[in-house]
Parts: structure tokens; C-alpha cells; sequence
């Protein structure tokens, strides 16, 4: 016989193994459940702000969107400026170092090929003899400013996403400002000396090296991505799209009436000072864009050639995809590799065409 002391059992189905030492009743005697038992029905459904897959935009579920009033198109319209600013002028350059240097003309006979009096035909004869020789020229810089910053975006990018988009801005553009101080430097020297033009491509290697226009660009994109709401995107791509293309068009412009009115010398300077102002702007002005964590300069460029990040670009981009997303995402890869082929490939010839 059980011992009296002993603890009575429930012989309820809610209660079976539950003793009375362990219910609890209300003012008005009802039963309260213990705080361990769940007190819904197994029909009802929990309330989450998680999203569902039929409702995945739901507001709740929107990531924070760091909102900036001061943006990146004012740099990006300044550099673009200046790369087409001094561009034109930096290739009659060529076309005059050249004639004077390699072909061995007197200055005046090759003095009409910097484009600011009007050419004689003996002059035109000249060019044509010379175009062959800084079409090379141009070809090569081509190369140096496409295949190894081609290749060197792939880590920019995958590394901007752990250490910020704000260092490559303010790398790119120091590199940029450096270039042009060097071009200058250069065009001044050759007042003085006989300068053989393929020392300009001094000018364009600290771009290079950092991964110029093609690394620039792709961070640009980045930070606007990261500021921008879903909403907002569209209206703040085509605003940096249209700085780019507004410099391009006011550089190519001007180029000729600045050159006009002063010398090389100072267009290669008015556009070193364009980007400085630029990468002021940069420095002073625009903060990063991700909550990135505070390394040592060395982790970070350990870190930079991390062929795992490559391969992580590699598995997004080739991912199965609803909606022929995959097979639009490698009709979009292939239609930009054409067109980036075609206009580098013409590039270095179309302006000697059109002079």
C-alpha cells in the first residue's frame, strides 16, 4: 500500500504525471496551465515578421538602407571630365612628340599637328605618315589600361564587400591624380627636349596598377547600390550615368578651347586639379557604405588576392536562377564583352580618322 505522505496524481488526460503540488488556479478558481506548456492551440500559428516566400518584399523585411544626401556623382563627373579633357590634347601631343622625336621634322613643320592653327597640306602629308606609328602607341595603351585591370576587378570587387567601397574610391582617384601630375611633368619637359612620346605612358601606369576606369566604375556602382532603397535605385544609377556621360561630352568640348587659349601643359594640370578636387570631395565628404570591421593594413592585403571569393563570384553567377535569370545574366556577360571589344578596338584609331 502506497504510503499516505505520497503525492496524489491527476488521473485526467491533461494532468497524467502532474502533481498537485504543481497546479496553480486563478482568483476565480480555474485551472492555470504551468508556464512551460504552451498555452495556443496546435492550429494556431505563431505571429513572425519573418517573410514568407509569397511575400518576401514586405516592409519588415526591407534591409536598412543608409540614406546620403552627398553622393559620388560630382567626383565621377569631375574625373570623367578630366580624362576626356586632356585625352585629345595628350594625342596631338603624341602626334607632335613623334614628328619631332622619331621622324626628326623641324617644330614647324610639325607645329599644326597639335590642333591649334590650321594644318597645311604639307602638314597633312606628315600626319598620314605618322598616324601608323601613334596608332601603336595608342594600341598599347589600350592594353595596359583593360587587360590587367580586367582581370584585377575581380578581386576589387569581392574584396570592397569585406573592407569598404571608401579605400578603392580613394585609391582610384589618388592614381588618377598622380598620372596626370606625371603627364604634365612630362609635357613640360618636352618643351625643352626632344621627348620620345612612348614615355607618356608613364602618365597612365599608377591608374593601371590599381585598376583604373574598370575598378572605379564597378566601386562606384557598388556604393550607390549600398545607399540607395530599392525604390531609389533606378532614379541614382541613371544620375551617375548621366555625370559620366556629361563629363565625357563637356571634356571633349572644352578640350580644344582650353588648348587653344593656353598650352598642354596647363590642360594636363586643369585636369589634375579636377580630379583633386574630386578625391577632396571623396575624403571629406562621402563615408563608407558598409559596417566593415577595423583590421591592420596588412590582414587587408593578404586578404586582397583571395581566390575563394573569385570562385564564390564564379558559383553566383552560374546558379540556377527562376525565370531564365542564369541564361540573362550570360546573354548580358556576353553582349558587354563585344561591345567593350568594339569600342577599345576602334578607339585608338578614331580619332586619328576623324582629324
Amino acid at each position: 500500500m502506497a504510503d499516505r505522505k505520497e503525492k496524489s496524481i491527476l488521473d485526467t488526460p491533461e494532468g497524467i504525471g502532474m502533481s498537485f503540488e504543481q497546479l496553480t488556479f486563478d482568483t476565480d478558481g480555474n485551472y492555470l496551465p504551468p508556464a512551460y506548456m504552451p498555452t495556443n492551440s496546435p492550429n494556431e500559428k505563431e505571429h513572425t515578421d519573418e517573410p514568407t516566400a509569397e511575400d518576401p518584399l514586405k516592409p519588415e523585411s526591407k534591409p536598412k538602407v543608409r540614406r546620403r544626401i552627398l553622393t559620388l556623382e560630382l567626383p565621377v563627373f569631375l574625373i570623367f571630365l578630366s580624362i576626356l579633357l586632356s585625352g585629345p590634347v595628350m594625342l596631338n601631343q603624341e602626334l607632335y612628340q613623334t614628328c619631332v622625336a622619331v621622324y626628326h621634322y623641324n617644330e614647324t613643320e610639325c607645329e599644326p599637328l597639335r590642333g591649334i592653327i590650321p594644318k597645311t597640306e604639307e602638314a597633312k602629308a606628315i600626319e598620314n605618315q605618322l598616324q601608323p606609328y601613334v596608332a601603336r602607341i595608342t594600341m598599347t595603351t589600350s592594353m595596359l589600361h583593360n587587360v590587367w585591370p580586367g582581370i584585377l576587378v575581380l578581386f576589387v570587387g569581392p574584396w570592397s564587400d569585406k573592407f569598404g567601397r571608401r579605400p578603392v574610391l580613394l585609391v582610384s582617384f589618388t592614381a588618377v591624380f598622380i598620372g596626370h601630375i606625371i603627364t604634365t611633368i612630362l609635357v613640360t619637359f618636352s618643351k625643352a627636349l626632344a621627348l620620345n612620346p612612348w614615355f607618356y605612358l608613364l602618365g597612365g601606369l599608377p591608374a593601371t596598377i590599381v585598376g583604373g576606369n574598370c575598378a572605379m566604375t564597378t566601386i562606384v556602382f557598388c556604393y550607390i547600390s549600398d545607399i540607395s532603397s530599392m525604390e531609389n535605385k533606378p532614379k541614382r544609377m541613371f544620375l551617375v550615368d548621366m555625370a559620366m556621360g556629361l563629363g565625357v561630352v563637356l571634356g571633349n568640348v572644352l578640350s580644344s578651347y582650353l588648348l587653344r587659349r593656353t598650352s598642354v601643359a596647363i590642360v594636363c594640370a586643369t585636369s589634375a586639379t579636377l580630379v583633386l578636387i574630386g578625391l577632396m570631395y571623396i575624403l571629406f565628404f562621402i563615408d563608407e557604405s558598409l559596417d566593415t570591421k577595423n583590421t591592420t593594413l596588412s590582414h587587408k592585403a593578404k586578404s586582397f588576392f583571395d581566390f575563394g571569393l573569385i570562385k564564390d563570384l564564379v558559383k553566383t553567377c552560374v546558379a540556377k536562377r527562376p525565370n531564365y535569370g542564369r541564361a540573362i545574366i550570360g546573354c548580358t556577360i556576353s553582349v558587354l564583352m563585344v561591345t567593350s571589344f568594339i569600342m577599345h578596338g576602334e578607339q585608338g584609331v578614331f580619332y586619328l580618322f576623324l582629324r
